[in-house]
């Protein structure tokens, strides 16, 4: 069982719930004034609204330096790499587009732009909005 300690912070679990079982779930961020036997008293970061909620339905956030110091994966050449957003910005839907990167574009010496080989098609995405799903091995 995990020990709520006063002052740390917690995630509050909430959600909606019909005949069928939860149709969606919602988080609080909240900080711990009080704790109970199977009670913690707390306070909304937001809000600084104070409830009562039990145990069971909060999660304590304990993070370390070295966790905050972490970065994300930069995209290499060859990497497979994921993508989601409009491409341009008339675009009414979204795109999904997973694939290999090709070429990199670079400006100022910063990365801007890379080519995506997707399919049988060679897509040109912004380079902030790629994800790493697989580093290339070779």
């Amino acid at each position: 069982m995990v020990e709520f300690i006063k002052d740390k912070t917690v995630v509050v679990i909430g959600g909606i719930v019909d005949n069928t079982g939860v149709l969606s779930t919602s988080i609080t961020v909240c900080t711990i004034e009080q704790v109970g036997e199977k009670d913690l008293m707390v306070k909304t970061v937001a809000s600084k609204a104070r409830y009562i909620i039990p145990k069971d339905l909060c999660i304590q956030i304990d993070i370390d330096k070295k966790s905050l110091d972490s970065k994300t994966s930069v995209p290499a050449i060859g990497d497979m790499v994921f993508y989601q957003g409009k491409i341009n910005w008339r675009d009414k839907e979204e795109v999904r587009i997973a694939g290999t990167i090709y070429e990199i574009e670079y400006a100022y010496g910063t990365p801007v732009a890379a080519k995506i080989h997707h399919g049988t098609d060679m897509v040109k995405l912004p380079f902030e909005d790629l994800m790493v799903l697989q580093k290339n091995s070779s």
